[in-house]
């Protein structure tokens, strides 16, 4: 959830917003954007490897930037509240 009553501009879409994380750290951790609505951005990230800590189990600063980057990107877009 990003905000009740949130809307996205005209255009925005789940490609335009993956192609703004290009080079970035999202794209690093491999999160990618499924889906945009009204108040909402869903993302995803896999649990492997380049998420883990040092024990195997998904590194909480990856959790972080998965939970942090739908709101980054409602400031980046723009959008009414």
């Amino acid at each position: 959830m990003i905000a009740a009553g949130f809307r996205w501009p005209e255009g925005a879409s789940v490609e335009l917003l993956n192609a703004l994380s290009a080079g970035t750290l999202m794209e690093t951790l491999g999160i990618v954007f499924t889906e945009l609505g009204d108040g909402y951005l869903r993302a995803t990230m896999p649990v492997e490897p380049r998420t883990h800590q040092p024990y195997g189990l998904l590194h909480g600063g990856a959790s972080v930037v998965l939970g942090e980057t739908p709101r980054q990107q409602r400031r980046r877009v723009g959008g009414r509240p």
